[in-house]
């Protein structure tokens, strides 16, 4: 039970669509389910559409703790610690990984998993129960793709949208963009990813979204808190080749300890990870060039 809203606790369903999405997408090949930073990210991400009830930060670690209780997990301990596993509490990510090495999903229930309509079918089970409040369901729906508006596609205008429409829209972006990315900013490549899944990176649109409606992933990269901010400011922008443009005025800058951003000016962003159906669209960066970058509008 959820003390805050007093409603069932939505921990193990929001994990389950979250081990469902890995499985779709391969990550999870195996009935092993491990406890990675990735999987915390994923929970996350769910998690913030019961944000409301009144907790601030989703605990990955609870339903991948509790869920064994359900028959739907069995821990595996790291060797020689198969009796800590007893003992063990879910207080962070970081004490069970110390103890358990992973998960495993029954055969019969991960043979389900992977095939398509069973998935469907789990996933509208975990909608459809008691365990979310109806404007959680409407974002989940959107999350999901299985809103009326189909993402990827240019959204109507912003006075139309509800509000659960517009989160579950910014969760699911940022849900697509930042592993894509590797976790990592395109421009300066820094990576930090906690057991928990919090991350220092953020999903950019590249036309700005107030103005495209569109949050296909051709639309967006990955960038750290500091470019980002530039990047909306106008401050750089990438060429025709994804070549780094700096501006040359408009901003003063001082970074003794960390690179400076002119120092990027002239550099190629490495997009090698990227499949070319998710790499930045050229029509997406010819708006950011003609209508944020500073040079520009000067």
């Amino acid at each position: 039970m959820d003390r805050a809203s007093k409603t069932p606790a939505p921990h193990k369903p929001l994990l389950l669509l979250a081990i469902l999405d890995f499985v779709e997408s391969g990550l999870i090949d195996s009935p092993c389910v491990r406890l990675s930073p990735e999987l915390s990210f994923r929970f996350l991400g769910y998690w913030e559409i019961v944000g409301a009830r009144g907790r601030l930060v989703g605990r990955v670690e609870l339903p991948f703790f509790y869920l064994r209780s359900d028959g739907i997990m069995s821990h595996v301990a790291h060797v020689g610690l198969s009796a800590a596993l007893t003992s063990i509490r879910p207080t962070s990510v970081e004490s069970l990984n110390r103890v358990i090495s992973h998960a495993e999903l029954p055969a019969e229930l991960f043979s389900l998993m992977q095939d398509e309509k069973s998935r469907a079918a789990m996933r509208k089970v975990l909608l459809e129960g008691d365990w979310f409040l109806p404007e959680e369901r409407q974002k989940l729906e959107v999350i999901l793709g299985i809103e009326e508006t189909p993402f990827g596609t240019i959204y109507p205008d912003h006075s139309t949208q509800s509000e659960e429409v517009r989160q579950g829209r910014d969760i699911r972006f940022r849900l697509q963009i930042v592993p894509i990315y590797g976790y990592a900013c395109l421009l300066c490549g820094v990576k930090m990813l906690l057991p928990s899944g919090i991350t220092l990176v953020e999903a950019a649109h590249i036309h700005q979204f107030s103005k495209s409606r569109n949050d296909d992933v051709t639309n967006g990269m990955a960038l750290c808190r500091n470019h980002h901010w530039a990047f909306d400011q106008g401050l750089w922008t990438l060429g025709s080749d994804f070549e780094v443009i700096v501006a040359t005025t408009g901003f003063f800058e001082d970074a003794p300890n960390q690179t400076p951003l002119r120092a990027y000016q002239s550099s190629h962003v490495d997009l090698s990870r990227l499949s070319s159906e998710h790499r930045p669209n050229q029509k997406h960066l010819d708006w950011h060039r003609k209508h944020r970058f500073v040079d520009a509008i000067r």
